[in-house]
């Protein structure tokens, strides 16, 4: 009989320890996201803001020279801006759009807006937990 109840008692404590993992878990994962939510308004407007200081510092002057002649849909974005491009010519548009698109990560790990390590590996582990039930 007093086997029978502490086994009870042991299984009663385990199945709270199991919510209380799970709310950790849950609550962890919330306040993940707020922070993604919070990192993605202030870079998001700061590319924003960027764009519309560099576009008028530049509007209607060639940055730079390509090497190339840029496909027909690179070649809207490269001479965005300009009046009477030459065919390589490059408005501030296109380098803007090269730059972002190639820094804004490290920029993010420099100034450590991202989770930390721990948080991305916790919330890819609960991803996969809640996948396999």
């Amino acid at each position: 009989m007093k086997g029978a109840s502490q086994y009870a008692m042991k299984q009663n404590k385990s199945k709270k320890m199991e919510r209380f993992e799970g709310s950790l878990k849950s609550q962890a994962t919330k306040e993940l996201a707020v922070l993604k939510v919070k990192q993605s308004l202030v870079s998001g407007l700061g590319a924003v803001g960027m764009y519309f200081i560099l576009a008028r510092l530049y509007s209607n002057e060639v940055v730079a020279k390509l090497p190339f002649e840029p496909h027909w849909m690179l070649a809207k974005v490269a001479h965005r801006g300009l009046k009477l491009p030459e065919a390589n010519d490059c408005a501030v548009t296109f380098i803007y759009v090269l730059c972002q698109t190639g820094i804004r990560m490290n920029l993010q790990q420099f100034l450590m807006w991202g989770p930390s390590r721990k948080m991305q590996a916790m919330s890819s582990w609960q991803q996969v937990a809640s996948e396999e039930k």
